[in-house]
């Protein structure tokens, strides 16, 4: 029922015609999402699902994701998160998908496939090559990226100025190797300002006091969620260093 009322607040859905339009794609997008539920979360996704035009390209564009090697259960799962891809050109779609494989040598069963397709279709070509290009400037080959892409391609989808930072932080001040990086990609990605550098400041301060505590590497620091983090290193030196947790205390929500 609710999808009904959905579809009648739209008078353009209604507009296209009821059997050459509208039923065919809502029956498709149930056998794809499963229930009237997700078409609707779909819909609210993307409002133009039901006004785009043929229903015929929708499919062919599910179909080149099941070539592909998409389960039903992962297709359902990227439709309802970015439905707006069954309604792109499907040479747009073909392309992407190639590239990702190609270009990029992301195995068609790897988990990372789709946030390879969905962070490639958010890229325009120069901007690809000028993120490669900041990754060439500190030392890192084309192939460094691509590995890196493969592990996580949410790092390439950061903004220039993001790599940027990132880079001359971790390379420069901190001293990772480009091996390292590649394989330990996430340490890219996470927030410098909110997460990295409040955290390297309080280790800082641990060391200048002399004080002894938890010998972990950075990334493993990095990767703690925030409580355990203040479990760790804050807590325990609450009584010699009270303004320790001050670093963190804009990362923080109130």
């Amino acid at each position: 029922m609710y999808l009904v009322n959905v579809i009648a607040k739209d008078t353009t859905i209604v507009d296209r015609g009821l059997d050459t339009h509208l039923r065919p794609t809502i029956d498709l997008l149930r056998r794809t999402l499963g229930s009237d539920e997700n078409i609707v979360k779909a819909i609210k996704r993307f409002p133009w699902l039901l006004t785009f035009g043929a229903h015929h390209a929708m499919e062919t564009n599910l179909l080149l994701f099941r070539d592909t090697v998409f389960s039903d259960v992962r297709i359902k799962k990227f439709v309802l998160r970015y439905p707006r891809y069954l309604t792109q050109k499907s040479g747009w779609v073909k392309d992407l998908l190639q590239r990702v494989e190609n270009d990029f040598r992301v195995p068609r069963d790897s988990p990372c496939f789709l946030q390879g397709f969905e962070v490639l279709s958010s890229q325009k070509k120069s901007t690809l090559k000028r993120k490669f290009r900041i990754f060439n400037s500190f030392g890192w080959s084309d192939d460094d990226v691509v590995k890196m892409f493969r592990k996580l391609p949410y790092c390439i989808a950061l903004s220039e100025v993001r790599i940027q930072k990132a880079l001359n932080l971790f390379m420069k001040e901190c001293g990772f190797g480009t091996a390292y990086l590649v394989s330990h990609p996430a340490i890219l990605a996470y927030s410098l300002e909110k997460r990295v550098v409040p955290r390297m400041q309080v280790l800082k301060i641990l060391d200048e006091k002399k004080l002894e505590r938890r010998k972990l590497a950075l990334y493993p620091v990095l990767m703690l969620t925030e409580s355990k983090f203040i479990d760790y290193f804050v807590l325990p030196y609450k009584d010699q260093i009270p303004d320790l947790y001050e670093p963190l205390k804009k990362t923080v929500a109130p």
